[in-house]
C-alpha cells in the first residue's frame, strides 16, 4: 500500500483528463498457450496523447466549476472525432518465474519488473464513438468477470470476492500445485525504488501533497504513514518528519518495531 500512496501524492496522481493517463492493471488474468501451458499476464494501456497532470490547487478550481471535468472532457474528445488512443501491452509470467517470484505477483499493489517481464505490445484500443441513449456499456467494458476466450482469472483471493465467486471446478484448476504466496512481506523496496527515481522536485512534491493529507489525521496514523515511508527510504520518511515537525530518531526507533508492536503504540485511543 505504501507504494500505491507513493504514487498517488507524487506529481503524477491527478490527471489533467483521461485523455493523458495511462491505464495500469492491477488485476492478473491467466491465459493458456496452443500446447496448454498457463501463463499469467498483467495489461497495461498507454495513453497515445502522452501524460498531463495538474496540481491539487488546480484541481480544486477545477473541481469548483465543474465535478464532472473529466467525463465532459472525454465525450468532448470522442464527439470531436480525435479519437482518443491507447496502445495496449502485456506483461507474462510463466510458471517458473511465478514459483520463483520473492513476492506475491498477485498482489494488485504490485508491479512487476519491466526487466524480468518486458512490455509487450499487442494493440490499440480506440475510443471513436460515444454511447448512445440506451446503450448498456457497464456489462462489455466494466465487468472483470466478462472475459475472452482463453483468459481467466487469477487465483487472486482478492479477485475472486471481487467478482462474488468462488475457484470452480477441481482442487487445483490453475495448475499451482503445492504454490503459495511468499511468506517474507516487502512491503517497502518497491516504493523506494520509486522514491529514488524522482528528481529533487519531483520529492518535495510527493512530500508536500503528503504532508498537507495526513498532516490532520489522527497522531497513529500519521506517525504509522511517516514510518512506512521511513522504511521505504530513510530520505523520504525523514522529509514528512521533518515537516510535521516529528523527531527523525523517534521514526527511526518506530521503524526497528515489528508492525503489531508498531500498531500496538499508534493504535487509537
Amino acid at each position: 500500500m505504501t507504494h500505491v500512496l507513493t504514487a498517488l501524492m507524487s506529481d503524477r496522481g491527478i490527471p489533467a483528463t483521461y485523455c493523458h493517463m495511462h491505464g495500469y492493471g492491477a488485476r492478473i488474468y491467466s491465459t493458456v498457450n496452443h500446447e496448454g501451458e498457463r501463463f499469467w499476464v498483467r495489461y497495461h494501456l498507454r495513453t497515445d496523447q502522452g501524460i498531463a497532470n495538474i496540481s491539487d490547487e488546480e484541481a480544486k478550481v477545477v473541481s469548483r466549476f465543474n465535478p464532472h471535468s473529466h467525463s465532459d472532457d472525454l465525450h468532448d474528445e470522442i464527439e470531436s472525432g480525435s479519437n482518443p488512443s491507447w496502445t495496449m501491452y502485456m506483461q507474462i509470467m510463466d510458471m517458473d518465474q511465478l514459483r520463483a517470484s520473492e513476492y506475491d505477483p498477485f498482489d494488485p499493489t504490485r508491479v512487476w519488473s519491466h526487466r524480468e517481464h518486458p512490455m509487450i505490445e499487442v494493440g490499440s484500443v480506440v475510443l471513436e464513438r460515444n454511447p448512445q441513449p440506451g446503450e448498456n456499456m457497464g456489462k462489455p467494458f466494466f465487468d472483470p468477470a466478462n472475459t475472452v476466450p482463453g483468459v481467466g482469472l487469477s487465483p487472486s483471493p482478492d479477485q475472486l470476492q471481487t467478482l462474488g465467486s468462488r475457484i470452480p471446478g477441481p482442487s487445483d484448476p490453475y495448475g499451482l500445485g503445492d504454490w503459495t504466496p511468499p511468506r517474507r512481506r516487502d512491503d517497502y523496496t518497491q516504493p523506494g525504488n520509486l522514491f529514488r527515481m524522482m528528481s529533487e522536485n519531483q520529492k518535495c512534491e510527493l512530500v508536500d501533497n503528503t504532508v498537507r493529507r495526513i498532516a490532520d489525521l489522527h497522531p497513529g496514523v500519521v506517525f504509522r504513514h511517516t514510518v512506512h515511508c521511513y522504511r521505504a527510504d530513510a530520505d523520504y520518511g525523514g522529509r514528512i518528519a521533518d515537516e510535521l515537525g516529528i523527531s527523525v530518531y523517534d521514526i527511526e526507533d518506530l521503524a526497528d518495531l515489528e508492525e503489531d508492536e508498531l500498531l500496538g503504540i499508534t493504535e487509537y485511543d
